[in-house]
Protein backbone atom coordinates (compact mmCIF):
# COMPACT_ATOMS: atom_id res chain seq x y z
CA UNK A 1 0.00 0.00 0.00
CA UNK A 2 2.85 2.42 0.84
CA UNK A 3 4.52 1.73 -2.51
CA UNK A 4 1.28 2.58 -4.31
CA UNK A 5 0.98 5.84 -2.34
CA UNK A 6 4.60 6.80 -3.16
CA UNK A 7 3.99 6.00 -6.84
CA UNK A 8 0.87 8.18 -6.93
CA UNK A 9 2.63 11.05 -5.15
CA UNK A 10 5.49 10.82 -7.64
CA UNK A 11 3.03 11.11 -10.51
CA UNK A 12 1.37 14.10 -8.85
CA UNK A 13 4.70 15.93 -8.62
CA UNK A 14 4.92 16.80 -4.93
CA UNK A 15 3.89 15.49 -1.55
CA UNK A 16 0.91 17.11 0.19
CA UNK A 17 1.95 20.11 2.23
CA UNK A 18 5.39 20.48 0.59
CA UNK A 19 6.21 23.75 -1.19
CA UNK A 20 6.26 23.44 -4.94
CA UNK A 21 9.31 24.48 -6.94
CA UNK A 22 9.04 27.73 -8.94
CA UNK A 23 8.33 27.48 -12.60
CA UNK A 24 11.72 27.36 -14.42
CA UNK A 25 10.66 30.19 -16.74
CA UNK A 26 10.26 32.47 -13.70
CA UNK A 27 13.98 32.08 -12.91
CA UNK A 28 15.26 32.99 -16.39
CA UNK A 29 16.48 36.55 -16.88
CA UNK A 30 15.82 37.57 -20.43
CA UNK A 31 17.81 40.14 -22.32
CA UNK A 32 16.72 41.77 -25.55
CA UNK A 33 18.48 40.47 -28.66
CA UNK A 34 21.76 42.15 -29.56
CA UNK A 35 21.54 44.79 -32.29
CA UNK A 36 24.37 46.60 -34.05
CA UNK A 37 22.96 49.92 -32.80
CA UNK A 38 23.50 48.72 -29.22
CA UNK A 39 27.27 48.85 -29.68
CA UNK A 40 27.70 52.13 -31.57
CA UNK A 41 29.82 54.69 -29.75
CA UNK A 42 32.94 54.66 -27.59
CA UNK A 43 33.86 51.97 -25.06
CA UNK A 44 36.70 51.61 -22.57
CA UNK A 45 37.90 48.44 -20.89
CA UNK A 46 40.59 45.82 -20.47
CA UNK A 47 42.10 42.90 -22.33
CA UNK A 48 43.08 40.08 -20.00
CA UNK A 49 45.72 37.64 -21.23
CA UNK A 50 45.79 33.98 -20.29
CA UNK A 51 48.53 34.70 -17.71
CA UNK A 52 46.39 37.41 -16.07
CA UNK A 53 48.22 40.40 -17.58
CA UNK A 54 45.80 43.28 -18.13
CA UNK A 55 46.02 45.83 -20.96
CA UNK A 56 43.84 48.92 -21.34
CA UNK A 57 41.79 49.09 -24.52
CA UNK A 58 39.58 51.71 -26.14
CA UNK A 59 37.07 50.69 -28.79
CA UNK A 60 34.93 52.85 -31.06
CA UNK A 61 32.13 51.34 -33.14
CA UNK A 62 30.64 53.03 -36.22
CA UNK A 63 28.09 51.96 -38.82
CA UNK A 64 29.22 49.38 -41.35
CA UNK A 65 28.66 49.14 -45.07
CA UNK A 66 25.59 46.89 -44.86
CA UNK A 67 22.91 46.12 -42.29
CA UNK A 68 24.16 44.00 -39.38
CA UNK A 69 27.77 45.18 -39.91
CA UNK A 70 29.91 47.76 -38.15
CA UNK A 71 33.47 49.06 -38.08
CA UNK A 72 35.48 48.84 -34.89
CA UNK A 73 38.62 50.75 -34.02
CA UNK A 74 40.53 48.89 -31.29
CA UNK A 75 43.23 50.97 -29.57
CA UNK A 76 45.60 49.37 -27.10
CA UNK A 77 48.72 50.54 -25.39
CA UNK A 78 50.66 50.48 -22.18
CA UNK A 79 54.11 51.68 -21.10
CA UNK A 80 55.77 48.51 -22.43
CA UNK A 81 54.24 48.76 -25.94
CA UNK A 82 53.46 51.72 -28.18
CA UNK A 83 49.84 52.48 -28.95
CA UNK A 84 48.31 50.28 -31.61
CA UNK A 85 45.09 51.01 -33.50
CA UNK A 86 43.43 48.17 -35.37
CA UNK A 87 40.43 48.73 -37.68
CA UNK A 88 38.16 45.78 -38.42
CA UNK A 89 34.81 45.25 -40.12
CA UNK A 90 32.56 43.13 -37.94
CA UNK A 91 29.20 41.47 -38.23
CA UNK A 92 26.41 40.43 -35.94
CA UNK A 93 25.84 36.67 -35.74
CA UNK A 94 23.65 34.99 -33.12
CA UNK A 95 23.76 37.92 -30.64
CA UNK A 96 27.56 38.10 -30.97
CA UNK A 97 29.66 40.78 -32.66
CA UNK A 98 32.42 39.00 -34.59
CA UNK A 99 35.65 40.56 -35.91
CA UNK A 100 38.19 38.49 -37.80
CA UNK A 101 41.92 38.79 -37.10
CA UNK A 102 44.92 37.46 -39.02
CA UNK A 103 45.94 33.79 -38.86
CA UNK A 104 42.44 32.59 -37.94
CA UNK A 105 42.04 34.83 -34.89
CA UNK A 106 38.88 36.63 -33.88
CA UNK A 107 37.24 38.96 -31.41
CA UNK A 108 33.78 37.90 -30.20
CA UNK A 109 31.68 40.27 -28.07
CA UNK A 110 28.30 39.82 -26.38
CA UNK A 111 26.19 42.44 -24.63
CA UNK A 112 25.71 41.43 -20.98
CA UNK A 113 24.08 43.83 -18.51
CA UNK A 114 25.08 46.89 -20.52
CA UNK A 115 28.71 45.77 -20.98
CA UNK A 116 30.42 44.11 -23.92
CA UNK A 117 32.26 40.98 -22.81
CA UNK A 118 33.92 38.25 -24.79
CA UNK A 119 37.09 36.66 -25.98
CA UNK A 120 40.06 37.58 -28.14
CA UNK A 121 41.98 34.88 -29.97
CA UNK A 122 44.97 36.60 -31.57
CA UNK A 123 47.61 34.16 -32.88
CA UNK A 124 49.28 36.93 -34.92
CA UNK A 125 49.66 39.25 -31.92
CA UNK A 126 47.86 42.17 -33.54
CA UNK A 127 46.57 43.63 -30.26
CA UNK A 128 48.67 42.78 -27.21
CA UNK A 129 50.49 39.46 -27.46
CA UNK A 130 49.58 36.08 -28.88
CA UNK A 131 47.66 34.43 -26.04
CA UNK A 132 43.93 33.83 -25.92
CA UNK A 133 42.35 36.31 -23.56
CA UNK A 134 39.14 37.90 -22.39
CA UNK A 135 37.85 41.38 -23.03
CA UNK A 136 35.41 43.53 -21.09
CA UNK A 137 34.17 46.96 -22.19
CA UNK A 138 32.03 49.67 -20.61
CA UNK A 139 30.40 52.44 -22.65
CA UNK A 140 31.94 55.87 -22.26
CA UNK A 141 29.70 57.71 -24.74
CA UNK A 142 27.06 56.84 -27.36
Amino acid sequence: MNKLLIFLLTLAGSAPGSPSAPDPSAMVVTQPPMRVESALGAWLGTLVQADGTRHPIEVSFTDGLRPETLFAYFRTGDPARPHTTLRRLGRLADDTLLFELREGGHIALRLVSGRLVGEVVDPAGQLAGKATRGIELSRTRP
